[in-house]
């Protein structure tokens, strides 16, 4: 039986923020680079947001708070996706946030849209030090929430996250929209 059901943020409960900022100011190839020279240590706590963004306003030629204040703009929070979010929560199930993100960023908008109490536990990468798709980060999110990867349900809107979660036996959903969510789930959760 199924107690656990783990959503991502970034792409499933809030619309994605980095990646069409980085869409729009830069080519392509150049993202792939600043990806892993500058996302992913920042997802992992390995980079301190306030370089994060400093560094990424150079490279754009934008000023550093202008970016985040960009960033945070770009904020807009599925409300469908609450509102099932609290449904699942109303039927007894434990609902957590994994999330790849900078610890500050992500904890002001949970805070700004008072999103904390749609969770029993909100685990994000770089307040933990790993980030998806490392296997760990879902072992911890279950040991954490104890639970075995067979009572848990992991949605996110990246195929590579998900496809880890099935190899751990966390039955994965790639997150489309919140109508085939909620299908998928009434047939998961019977």
């Amino acid at each position: 039986m199924k107690k656990l059901i783990i959503f991502d943020f970034f792409g499933v409960i809030c619309d994605e923020v980095g990646l069409p900022w980085f869409r729009e100011y830069f080519p392509k190839e150049s993202f792939v680079e600043i990806k892993e020279k500058k996302c992913l240590p920042l997802d992992k706590g390995d980079l301190k947001e306030e370089i994060f963004f400093k560094d990424v306003a150079v490279l754009a030629g934008a000023p550093d708070e202008d970016v985040r204040q960009d960033w945070m703009g770009r904020v807009k929070i599925n409300t469908d996706v609450l509102d099932l979010i609290s449904s699942l929560s109303g039927d007894g199930y434990q609902v957590v946030l994994l999330s790849n993100a900078a610890s500050k960023f992500i904890r002001d908008i949970l805070a700004k849209y008072s999103l904390e109490k749609y969770f029993t536990d909100i685990v994000i990468s770089a307040e933990v030090h790993m980030s998806k798709p490392d296997p760990a980060i879902y072992q911890l999110t279950l040991e954490r929430n104890n639970a075995k990867p067979e009572e848990a349900v992991f949605i996110d809107d990246n195929s590579n996250n998900v496809t880890t979660a099935r190899m751990l036996g966390i039955h994965g959903v790639v997150f489309k929209d919140v109508v085939a969510l909620k299908n998928e789930l009434d047939v998961l959760l019977k």
